[in-house]
Order: structure tokens, then C-alpha cells, then sequence
């Protein structure tokens, strides 16, 4: 397995695992899978998307992937690895997966019946018990 990485973009973490795939998958242990992940999980503030392949004793491969929930909703991930995945098994452009943009049919917004936005400006001064004031609009 050959990985191109250039040091351009997302963070990527290369892993040696001193173990077989299969000991990870019959004794999981929750502490030890988050060594998989190429950050911790509470870290997304700082590095909104990273990947790490790690490579176990017995050859068999893994990705661990963190994203921000700031650039990417968990379809949208999966959206995105089920692509990437299509496009590295190079198979025909057809079994790639294009993402359905159709939220706001599905879903369209509600009218609010008694809103009308105003289109004048008010400088009416309130105040407050607290010694500040707001400018309402």
C-alpha cells in the first residue's frame, strides 16, 4: 500500500499497530481504539478534519477519521468516504455516490405568520436598571 501524502491540506497520521486487526475487532477496549484516530476526539476546535492509516502486525489496514461537526454532518462524511473509497478502487465513474442536494424540498421553510420584518429605523433609547442602553431598530 502506497500512500502519496505532499504535507498540503487536512492533517495525515501513518500508524504502525503492534497487533492483528482481529485482536482489535474480539477484544475492543475504548481507550485504545481512540489511538486509531488521528486526534483526540475533544480536539476538532483546532484541527477541523484529519486521517490516520494504520497498519497492523498482521498487514491488514485501517482509517480513522475525525471531522469538526463545523464543516461536515455525519452523512456528509459518510457521503464522502463512500466516494473516496469509489474513486480509489477506480472503478467506473457510475459507482460513485453524488451527494443529493435536496434539503429544502424535503424540508422547506415555514411562513411565520404575524412576522413582518420592518423596513424603518428607530432610534428610540431604552434603559435598563443596569446603565446601559439599546438602540432598537
Amino acid at each position: 500500500m502506497f500512500v502519496n501524502c505532499n504535507d498540503e491540506g487536512i492533517p495525515f497520521v501513518k500508524a504502525r499497530v503492534r497487533c492483528g486487526i482481529s485482536d482489535v475487532l474480539n477484544n475492543p477496549v475504548p481507550g485504545e481504539l481512540n489511538k486509531l484516530l488521528p486526534f483526540a476526539l475533544d480536539d476538532d476546535d483546532e484541527v477541523p478534519f484529519g486521517v490516520q492509516f494504520s497498519v497492523f502486525d498482521c498487514g491488514g489496514f485501517g482509517i480513522g477519521v475525525c471531522v469538526s461537526h463545523k464543516i461536515a454532518d455525519a452523512l456528509s462524511l459518510f457521503t464522502f468516504l463512500k466516494t473516496w473509497a469509489a474513486v480509489c478502487r477506480g472503478g467506473p465513474r457510475s459507482s460513485i455516490v453524488l451527494p443529493e442536494l435536496v434539503s429544502a424540498e424535503l424540508f422547506p421553510p415555514k411562513t411565520m405568520l404575524g412576522f413582518e420584518p420592518r423596513n424603518g429605523v428607530s432610534t428610540k433609547r431604552i434603559v435598563t436598571k443596569d446603565s446601559f442602553s439599546v438602540h432598537q431598530k
